[in-house]
């Protein structure tokens, strides 16, 4: 019975190193510098280059060539030799010309040095735990994982309050800075330049109102409840 758990702990942690050997591998390749094989490719078809002739052939600048030069010679792929005149040329060395091997497959590394008929084998056995949990979760396992997690990536995504305006209603413009209407708070509330409290219970008037229609451009102390004129003090005095 403890062979039978550990297997399937091993099966876990097999499955967890190959998730890390990957991202190894994507790590190592998008740190290596791509103008490595560039360099190598150029040389292979005229060794001795200048470096300045190298750097406008390849079309890189000469920061980037020389950082890249010298990573090759830390790591034994060219030789920089400096003329009498303080010119400098590349040429690849006996390690540059040879051709780097390519990494095997994940694959292969994991199953070296099983033979096919063991491999065949292998693949059969992880078959026949395949079938039993497909019996234990459902043929439609898959389907109910992923929307499982679609359903949980919903709950985490931050639910629409209605900016910064009222709790159930339309909020004014942008440059409003309350919370909404105090007191209608499923009502409309005005413009983006408003800056007082809004009317507390309906339509609030035009930016000068006080609670009743206002009279022309002039007036200074609008008629509480009725229309003014515009050369009105305290209501209409004559006509003229």
């Amino acid at each position: 019975m403890a062979a039978r758990e550990e297997i399937i702990e091993k099966i876990g942690l097999l499955n967890h190193m190959v998730g890390v050997a990957r991202r190894i591998r994507r790590d190592e390749e998008a740190a290596a510098d791509p103008n490595v094989a560039r360099v190598v490719a150029l040389l292979r078809l005229k060794d001795g280059i200048p470096t300045q002739e190298m750097a406008t052939v390849l079309g890189i600048d000469g920061a980037a060539m020389g950082a890249t030069l010298e990573a090759m010679g830390e790591s034994g792929l060219v030789e920089v030799r400096v003329a009498q005149d303080g010119s400098k040329s590349v040429a690849l060395t006996e390690k540059g010309r040879e051709d780097a091997p390519a990494k095997a497959e994940l694959s292969d590394v994991a199953l070296d040095g099983f033979t096919d008929e063991e491999a065949e084998a292998l693949l059969g056995y992880l078959g026949r735990i395949e079938a039993s949990l497909t019996g234990e979760l459902g043929a439609d396992w898959k389907e109910r994982e992923e929307a499982r997690k679609a359903a949980k990536r919903h709950e985490g995504r931050p639910s629409d309050r209605d900016g910064q305006g009222g709790r159930g209603g339309f909020r004014g413009g942008r440059d409003d800075r309350r919370s909404g209407d105090r007191d209608g708070r499923s009502g409309y509330r005005g413009g983006r330049e408003d800056r007082r409290p809004a009317d507390r219970g309906g339509y609030r008037g035009s930016r000068d109102d006080r609670g009743g229609y206002r009279g022309g451009r002039d007036d200074r102390r609008g008629e509480r409840g009725g229309y003014r004129g515009r050369d009105d003090r305290g209501g209409r005095r004559r006509e003229d």
